[in-house]
């Protein structure tokens, strides 16, 4: 809109469009879900190893959590691998291991939630996995 960069957002039933704005601010209520990924082959099993997380500034009140085959309210937690303060002086990288083996499962998505600092941003995302033949 007038050459302006413009971002949208869906709140109930409309769809908002902003002005970006690049300043940021502490987020009380931080929420990143992704989609329920299948990875291009829906009905393929397929064991979910790691989720690496490039990023900088304070992620230490930020909880990552992950949902199997169509789960809507990601709750699995991982065992290793934690969001921490790292400044902003360059990217860091993470690996969140889940909790248990994911062998199996058709989708996979995962949740960042909690408090962002003002400082926190992320880079990319990357899920390790590995398609399981078909028999």
């Amino acid at each position: 809109k007038n050459g302006d960069l413009m971002w949208g957002w869906k709140n109930s039933a409309d769809v908002e469009f902003l002005k970006w704005d690049n300043s940021s601010s502490a987020k009380t209520s931080f929420v990143l879900k992704s989609k329920s990924m299948t990875f291009g082959s829906p009905t393929q099993r397929k064991n979910i190893y790691n989720v690496q997380i490039s990023y900088q500034g304070d992620g230490s009140a930020i909880v990552p959590t992950y949902g199997l085959n169509g789960d809507t309210t990601p709750a699995n937690t991982f065992t290793s691998g934690t969001l921490s303060n790292v400044g902003v002086d360059k990217w860091t990288h993470t690996k969140l291991i889940p909790s248990s083996t994911v062998n199996n499962a058709q989708s996979f998505r995962f949740k960042l939630s909690g408090t962002a600092a003002d400082d926190f941003a992320i880079n990319d995302i990357t899920v390790v996995y590995r398609l399981k033949s078909v028999k």
